[in-house]
């Protein structure tokens, strides 16, 4: 046996190896995939007629070169319509081969087998200058018709994918068309330009060009997150351009024409140069490259800056929670061209506590309330990390739709050190892209800085609410002072008419029936009388406070017995270390007797009424509780304003208000806490120690 081309056979024997190892690999990483399959039948395919090219250079004497030549094209006629197949199933592993093309072929390739023969096929070949040689017949003709007749009409449905692929089918598509691009290249480079300037002996390296075509297709399909060709390209470009950089440099100073010493120093500052800024350079040169060829391309060092400027700027501006939210949902969407995205932000109570969520979309054009238990946010109260749209939970998803959220979205949780304090909710991008690791990275670091400034603005949030409950408790002190004026001018009108009628009815001397309608109308002028002068006393702001010890056990008793609870059962939970309190005696007494006597009037049926008492260090308390109606927690702040009542109760909504007035006068609190149909409960809070001179009427 003798090689007659050692360069040839060699080539030939290494890229159809190659192209047998890529194509085994790529089936073995997910055979029952059509388009591995496929890719790897091509790929042998190819493999095989290499190897049996590269057997024509070995002299066995069994085979003559004409029959060597016949059989290489065996694997030529069949890896055409598998190219055409794979075109079709590729990227989208989704075509169904049809009867009609699948009869076209098989006739066809049996026609060619039939005649590969037949001297109207290879009439003849031989080796000539350790190259192959070999006659066309007019069947060989038809033969390189139908081969370069299906391979153009595959490139062209590939063609027509890439149109209309969605971003990611379309850098697999870049991907094929690159390997063959190379290939194509390295052939025409190989066995035209070179060959033309007198370089023929290097034309054996023809075959290799090939490997590229395999080599970028199987990468392709075996890779599901495949880094961009522009990315490839501008980083090939930065180190390229700074190794030409430094060998021209060294070229230019040893072409100088001086000294040694002078050109070796020149040497030493050139290689200096260029340890110190050779990298910073190259990263100059594909930052700047990055930004102009690469789609969907950003700086992450550069973005977590920009966006936490841009945080700082809007809490200075106003330290809101939507706010910092939706500040930077606009970086990202700025920065990832985003078509829409959803912020979810929380809606707290006066505890500091999410009482809800509201969901805005992009424009502020659609908003959804949610509630606490909303699946949704049950749902990333536990999960903190960022998360896919596909990724969630089947019913999620369903909820999500119906929210009108894209199912391409990522959702990224935002937690404070206390709560879930919303979600930053990515739609789909401009390029349609899918949000791949390097992405998710960055929205983990873009969620932790959000976090911490979320956090950060739970001091000014307190000193928020906290202002924002002493505005309401000013404005409904003066109101309840302006009341309290008005009223006390227009009892002062009203006494008088009524004791002129009192006086003078007592006047008349009058004979029965008279006489009873003359008791009754004195007994009701006697009641408004005693309205009157109450609330002349309650506000007479002249009035002097005379403070002393108080025990306020001693004035519940007597309220009780003023206010007698029939017809409900009455609990006492008395503390038996209850100290005095310092305080105005009958005023107290007052408070007490209202509340008692509203908690009775709130339970008409029946129901149950429970005081009780403990103290710490500074200040006494006292709760009065009821089984009864409850009230509105709406309507927590005006029950203390004068005239407020409810049509379950009989007062004249005077009480609540005065007892409001009393305990500020006392430097105490008094709080509601109540929900309808399930009862009330209203605490007060007084100082133990005294407060005369810190506090007047």
């Amino acid at each position: 046996m003798e090689i007659i081309n050692e360069q040839n056979f060699g080539a030939l024997l290494i890229t159809g190896l190659i192209h047998l190892f890529f194509g085994i690999s790529v089936l073995k990483s997910d055979y029952t995939q059509k388009t591995n399959q496929t890719f790897s039948a091509f790929a042998i395919l190819l493999g095989i007629w290499n190897l049996t090219y590269a057997l024509v250079f070995i002299e066995t004497g069994i085979l003559d070169t004409t029959t060597k030549t016949r059989i290489i094209t065996i694997p030529a006629i069949l890896f055409a319509p598998v190219f055409l197949w794979l075109t079709k199933i590729y990227p989208n592993n989704t075509y169904k081969l049809s009867k009609r093309l699948s009869l076209f072929y098989a006739t066809i390739i049996l026609f060619l087998f039939s005649i590969l023969n037949s001297p109207l096929y290879i009439p003849n070949a031989e080796i000539q200058n350790k190259m192959l040689v070999f006659e066309f017949g007019p069947l060989y003709l038809f033969f390189t018709s139908y081969s370069i007749g299906t391979i153009v009409v595959g490139v062209l449905i590939l063609i027509k994918k890439y149109t209309k692929a969605t971003s990611a089918n379309k850098r697999k598509i870049q991907y094929v068309f690159t390997g063959v691009g190379i290939s194509v290249i390295l052939g025409t480079i190989f066995t035209t330009i070179l060959p033309s300037m007198g370089l023929s002996k290097l034309s054996f390296l023809a075959p290799i060009g090939t490997i590229f075509v395999i080599a970028f297709w199987g990468w392709a399909i075996t890779k599901h997150g495949l880094l961009d060709l522009s990315i490839i390209i501008t980083r090939t470009l930065s180190y390229t351009s700074i190794l030409t950089l430094v060998i021209l440099s060294t070229i230019l100073i040893t072409t100088l024409d001086t000294n040694i010493t002078i050109i070796t120093l020149l040497t030493i500052l050139n290689t200096l140069f260029w340890a110190k800024y050779g990298d910073k350079l190259r990263q100059k040169i594909q930052t700047t490259s990055e930004k102009k060829w690469v789609t969907d391309w950003y700086d992450e060092t550069a973005v977590v800056k920009q966006v936490s400027e841009k945080l700082s700027k809007a809490i200075a501006t106003k330290p809101e929670r939507d706010g910092i939210i939706r500040t930077m949902l606009l970086s990202i969407s700025d920065i990832l061209d985003l078509k829409e995205f959803h912020a979810l932000s929380a809606i707290l109570n006066e505890d500091g506590r999410p009482k809800e969520y509201k969901l805005n979309n992009k424009d502020k054009s659609k908003s959804i309330t949610l509630r606490n238990d909303h699946e949704l946010i049950i749902y990333f109260k536990t999960n903190k990390h960022p998360t896919l749209w596909s990724n969630l939970p089947k019913s999620l998803q369903v909820i999500t739709k119906e929210l009108e959220i894209s199912k391409h979205a990522l959702f990224i949780p935002l937690h404070s050190s206390q709560y879930l304090e919303g979600i930053m909710i990515l739609g789909q991008r401009l390029s349609e892209a899918k949000y791949e690791l390097k992405d998710i990275s960055l929205m983990e670091v873009l969620q932790r800085t959000t976090n911490v400034f979320l956090d950060g603005i739970k001091p000014y949030e307190t000193i928020q609410r906290a202002y924002a409950q002493k505005e309401r408790q000013l404005a409904r002190s003066q109101k309840i002072a302006s009341m309290t004026q008005m009223i006390q001018n227009y009892n002062h009108e009203i006494r008088t008419p009524l004791s002129i009628i009192k006086d003078r009815i007592k006047l008349y001397k009058t004979e029965m029936p008279f006489e009873d309608l003359k008791t009754v109308i004195v007994e009701e002028i006697d009641r408004a009388i005693d309205i009157v002068e109450t609330t002349l006393s309650i506000s007479d702001t002249k009035r002097e406070r005379q403070e002393t010890d108080v025990d306020i056990h001693d004035l519940i008793e007597k309220a009780l017995r003023l206010v007698p609870p029939d017809g409900v059962s009455l609990h006492k939970n008395l503390s038996d270390t209850l100290p005095q309190a310092k305080g105005v005696h009958d005023d107290l007494y007052m408070v007490f007797t209202n509340l008692i006597k509203n908690a009775i009037e709130a339970m008409p049926n029946g129901g149950s009424l429970t005081i009780t008492t403990q103290h710490d260090k500074s200040h006494i308390q006292i709760e009065i509780s009821d089984s009864g109606v409850g009230i509105d927690h709406h309507r927590f702040e005006e029950i203390f304003e004068p005239f407020s009542t409810s049509h379950e109760t009989k007062g004249r909504g005077l009480g609540l208000p005065v007892v409001h007035s009393i305990i500020r006068e006392h430097l105490g609190t008094i709080e509601v806490k109540s929900d309808i149909g399930k009862g009330a409960s209203f605490i007060v809070r007084i100082p133990i120690q005294s407060t005369t001179g810190r506090q007047t009427r």
